[in-house]
């Protein structure tokens, strides 16, 4: 029965998998945290 959903699912695999990618890509933009790095830079985490 889940190898018959799972085959029925196929086509959302590839969309996904794209959609993931782009938002991982998002993360490049960040500054890393260190403890030099202002909160202003960071939007506030690690105060």
């Amino acid at each position: 029965m889940y190898l018959k959903w799972m085959g029925e699912k196929m086509w959302a695999f590839r969309p996904v998998q794209a959609a993931v990618a782009q938002h991982k890509a998002t993360f490049k933009e960040w500054p890393a945290l260190t403890p030099e790095t202002p909160a202003e830079r960071n939007g506030g985490v690690g105060n």
